[in-house]
């Protein structure tokens, strides 16, 4: 009996997710904030910037996929946190496109066509807003992304083409 009122569960469970259709949510000023602790005990800040946002929710098998574009965005990435004699530092990446797209089940962030920078600056504190110092690197890329999976995240930039500024 106990096997017969599981399987009626799971096959009204299962009825109503193969009912629903995609859902579909636009919102405006979108932030998304995202932490990730290093091996060597660091918790490291990023931030997702979007104008605007259209969030989708679609059913697939025994799931659903979550995927949320944003546009225009910008992205913070503190790569790390060090000292300058003495001094608390930090090194982030500023990327820069006209759309980015964040899968919620695979936590990959990924971009077409990305402005990218590397800054460092003083301070632990991820910035958001300018002023911001200049970078030591920038450039553009054909495609840009990151996973959040693990203690590493995991960066890819293509057929990024850079130039390196003096200190």
């Amino acid at each position: 009996m106990q096997d017969v009122k599981r399987y009626m569960r799971l096959a009204k469970r299962d009825a109503i997710a193969k009912s629903l259709s995609q859902l579909e949510q636009r919102r405006k000023g979108v932030v998304k904030d995202l932490y990730v602790t290093t091996e060597e005990g660091s918790r490291l800040h990023h931030r997702i910037i979007g104008e605007t946002s259209s969030l989708v929710i679609k059913p697939t098998n025994r799931n659903f996929d979550i995927v949320e574009n944003a546009s225009p965005m910008r992205c913070f990435i503190q790569d790390k946190l060090y000292k300058e004699e003495g001094t608390p530092m930090q090194q982030l990446r500023l990327l820069e496109a006209r759309m980015g797209t964040y899968r919620f089940r695979s936590y990959e962030f990924a971009v077409q066509e990305a402005a990218l920078s590397l800054i460092r600056m003083q301070g632990t504190d991820l910035p958001t807003e300018a002023p911001m110092p200049p970078p030591f690197l920038h450039g553009k890329a054909a495609a840009v992304s990151f996973v959040l999976t693990g203690k590493i995240p995991q960066f890819t930039a293509q057929q990024f083409m850079a130039t390196l500024d003096a200190p």
